[in-house]
């Protein structure tokens, strides 16, 4: 059994039953469109094998974690898996882990992937920043003259007081 397929969308509108038997010899069929994103068919029962194993790493990952020496072995394969993970501070990297940890543990249970996305993307930023000197100094450099403190009480709304 082939991986995927890909075909052209109009080859669906126009040849439905034969892009449909595709699926007897792949596990997906790519429906490549020219002027939006691509779109993919499969069987329900792959669909729902895939998510039922996907839920499975997430909660044995979850389980894993909850003793010392599973959090160790999360540091230390969080940078093999993430190789950008290397050039932050180990404190950054645990809490990649931890944080990385318990949102797949959700998204598995809920079948949705896209915070897993936005957190991995948002961490990747953060090594980007921590690689960079001149960032990372502009960044954590202290507020210049004038700014309120974090800790100075409610942020005004804007225009008032401007």
């Amino acid at each position: 059994m082939s991986e995927h397929v890909t075909v052209p969308w109009s080859r669906l509108l126009q040849q439905p039953n034969q892009v449909v038997s595709l699926l007897e010899e792949a596990v997906s069929v790519r429906l490549a469109r020219r002027d939006a994103e691509d779109l993919v068919i499969t069987k329900t029962s792959r669909m729902d094998v895939m998510f039922h194993g996907v839920e499975g790493v997430g909660r044995f990952v979850a389980a894993l974690t909850r003793t010392e020496e599973g959090r160790k072995m999360l540091e230390t394969s969080i940078s093999e898996a993430f190789a950008w993970a290397r050039v932050m501070p180990d404190d950054a990297v645990a809490a990649f882990g931890r944080e990385f940890v318990e949102m797949l543990h959700g998204c598995a249970e809920l079948g949705q992937f896209a915070p897993l996305g936005t957190l991995v993307a948002g961490w990747k930023a953060t090594a980007e920043v921590y690689a960079d000197p001149e960032l990372h100094a502009a960044l954590t450099r202290p507020f210049p003259d004038g700014f309120p403190e974090v800790d100075g009480g409610p942020v005004p709304p804007p225009g008032v007081g401007a």
